[in-house]
């Protein structure tokens, strides 16, 4: 998992601190934060990898019977919130890039924090395009589909089916 190795690399921070690389001690205390931003920005990623995945399953119902107003409203929910978390990830990650360059300015920048923030890089922008793909196909079944009026009676209640798909067969039984 993408995600694991940047988790398993933040924590590998403290372990690669206490070997001697730096001549003094405030170099443990940026690769302390390094390892913290990297952590943060791998978990924004992850969460919005996770509900990304969400609002492709709610996409993917888009045009079947479970095509109601209620989903549409999910989806306009979920969608602004993904929205909400790719700005506050940008952002994290572009804290992040400013961090390791000035680390890395200081001298006291590790190959591996550059190469975790290039990673993190990457999985945030494969976790967007994931989500700009998973809008375009929204928008274009929304397009070409319309809602369902409501869901059966039989699928809201789960109960007894009989009678409800015809006013008629209720008549007859009597």
């Amino acid at each position: 998992m993408s995600f694991a190795d940047a988790y398993n690399a933040g924590g590998g921070g403290g372990r690669a601190g206490g070997m001697p690389g730096g001549s003094s001690g405030g170099g443990d205390g940026g690769d302390d934060e390094l390892a913290r931003e990297s952590k943060s920005v791998a978990g924004l990623i992850f969460q919005m990898t996770t509900n990304v995945s969400s609002f492709k399953r709610l996409v993917d119902a888009l045009g079947t019977n479970k095509d109601t107003r209620e989903l549409r409203g999910k989806l306009n929910k979920q969608r602004e919130t993904i929205g909400q978390m790719a700005k506050d990830a940008s952002l994290a990650v572009k804290r992040l890039a400013t961090a390791v360059t000035q680390s890395d300015e200081a001298g006291d920048a590790r190959p591996q924090h550059v190469a975790q923030h290039q990673k993190l890089v990457k999985d945030f922008h494969a976790v967007l395009k994931e989500f700009q793909k998973a809008q375009r196909t929204c928008a274009e079944r929304e397009a070409t589909f319309l809602p369902q009026k409501e869901a059966s009676t039989a699928a809201r209640g789960g109960g007894s089916t009989y009678g409800a798909s015809d006013p008629t067969e209720q008549h007859s039984g009597g």
